[in-house]
């Protein structure tokens, strides 16, 4: 607690100085507390919070080739999050001849990172080459790491690295997971994120840490 000091113009005679205290919110009567908690609960805005996980999921939706994933997120209602009609091979692929696939036609474009060619060597003139000239392609290594975010550049993105590593383990153990299995654990992963940082945002403790960010005066009235 710590007192500010107050100029008030009083009416006929001279101005005085009145104090106040000024609270943080834990000093805060208990009534006062709780009546704070119930209005930021009912004035709860999780709007930003949604659009960055749904720009994540349509970032990742374009890379496996599904344009307009299901998904219902919210407070309170049933989470869900299905993509629909993404790339998979023409056969059903299981264990390691899986995670090659999804290696070779969605890990490797997740976390190339960015771009670049210089010349390599001469070659003969041809449609591909007409200035004789082979370019080495490169990739930085900037975006190599699982733990970084390709997508969106946001925290959402690593539940698909997240997702790959789940796999990959389960793999090793000896079971034969298809191409449908690690999509089901990143739907599993993305539907779990949004859904623990929802129930943050409404539960007390998540409630009472942004109201901790401001100070108070006696009454709950922010200083």
């Amino acid at each position: 607690m710590r007192i500010e000091k107050k100029i008030v113009a009083a009416v006929y005679i001279p101005a005085h100085i009145e104090t106040a205290k000024i609270y943080e919110f834990d000093e805060l009567a208990q009534d006062v507390q709780r009546k704070l908690i119930v209005k930021e609960f009912n004035n709860l805005d999780i709007d930003f919070i949604v659009d960055e996980w749904l720009n994540t999921v349509k970032a990742i939706g374009e890379l496996l080739g599904d344009q307009r994933p299901h998904y219902e997120v919210g407070y309170g209602c049933h989470n869900y999050l299905h993509f629909n009609n993404h790339n998979e091979p023409d056969e059903e692929l299981t264990g390691i001849r899986a995670m090659a696939w999804i290696q070779n036609n969605w890990i490797n474009y997740a976390y190339k990172g960015k771009y670049f060619s210089t010349p390599f060597r001469k070659c003969e003139k041809s449609p591909e080459h007409p200035a004789g000239i082979y370019y080495k392609h490169r990739y930085s290594k900037i975006m190599l790491q699982l733990d970084n975010c390709p997508f969106t550049g946001v925290c959402y993105d690593c539940c698909f690295g997240e997702a790959w590593n789940e796999y990959k383990e389960e793999i090793r153990q000896g079971k034969q997971l298809t191409v449908n299995d690690f999509v089901s654990i990143l739907q599993e992963k993305l539907i779990d994120d949004i859904t623990q940082e929802i129930d943050y945002r409404y539960s007390d403790e998540g409630i009472k840490k942004e109201l901790s960010e401001n100070e108070y005066y006696e009454n709950g009235e922010v200083a």
